[in-house]
């Protein structure tokens, strides 16, 4: 009985933690690469120079900022898959400002909160 349940627990893991491994290791990613571009300081031109990504995609990934992960350039929609994959090799998500992350988390918040009418 006990192995079964360590082989049932044991395949759980291995099934859910493939697709978690990247958004984790984005995530607690503490140090800052030696190189590379930073998507949430980058200026326009740093990241129109990443193969694949052009003045208007730049301007698209700013409007987009902060990012959280490298994936949230393609789960929330501002560039596709295949751009994604030229580039993801070239970037690194920094901290956000401040600002800019408290404005986030507060947006992100409200959206949950009840109306205070409920």
């Amino acid at each position: 009985m006990r192995l079964e349940l360590g082989l049932a627990l044991l395949c759980l893991v291995a099934a859910s933690g493939c697709a978690l491994s990247d958004r984790v290791y984005e995530t607690l990613t503490v140090r800052r690469p030696s190189r590379g571009v930073d998507v949430n300081h980058a200026s326009r031109d740093e990241l129109a120079r990443l193969p694949g990504v052009d003045e208007a995609d730049a301007e698209r990934i700013i409007r987009a900022r902060p990012y959280e992960a490298k994936s949230d350039l393609v789960r929330r929609g501002v560039v596709s898959e295949k751009q994604y994959e030229e580039f993801q090799a070239h970037i690194y998500v920094g901290r956000a400002p401040a600002s800019t992350e408290a404005a986030f988390d507060v947006s992100r918040h409200a959206a949950c909160a009840p109306d205070a009418g409920d």
